[in-house]
């Protein structure tokens, strides 16, 4: 089964199936790794931003409010749990497609605010400069970063 993709948010809608199906399957997961985390991230985008398809076909067994809240619960729970050396070493197996919304989520949960301005140099060596710019929440600590990226 391949993960979710997303070709931007506001331009691509994914099927509700497909979101469920996902969701489901990383639910059952006894050991998730960081793209699994980052999977469930971008499934919470969707439905709360409401992008996506909802068929004929659909079955509704799934409740979308409870699959929001226990995504919500779970990523929240893991990102605000990171520690930077976890990302150091779990970075090198980020899908490529997969790592804009992990600068995302990790700016979300103010993950950058609780690390050094050299630990964020060094996480930043290993992130495409262009998704750490078109971050608001990093771009906000321009006079900060700007001394580190540049």
């Amino acid at each position: 089964m391949e993960r979710l993709c997303d070709y931007g948010i506001d331009l691509w809608s994914c099927p509700i199936e497909y979101l469920i199906e996902r969701y489901d399957y990383l639910k059952k997961l006894s050991n998730r790794d960081l793209n699994d985390y980052i999977e469930l991230f971008l499934i919470g985008q969707h439905l709360d931003n409401g992008k996506y398809m909802v068929t004929e076909s659909c079955d509704d067994s799934h409740n979308i409010e409870s699959m929001k809240q226990d995504i919500r619960r779970q990523v929240g729970m893991f990102f605000n749990q990171l520690v930077y050396q976890y990302v150091v070493e779990e970075i090198k197996i980020v899908e490529l497609s997969y790592l804009r919304f992990l600068v995302q989520a990790l700016s979300n949960f103010k993950f950058f605010d609780k690390i050094s301005e050299a630990e964020f140099k060094l996480l930043a060596n290993d992130l495409p400069v262009i998704f750490m710019l078109e971050n608001k929440q990093i771009t906000k600590n321009s006079l900060i970063y700007s001394r580190i990226l540049f």
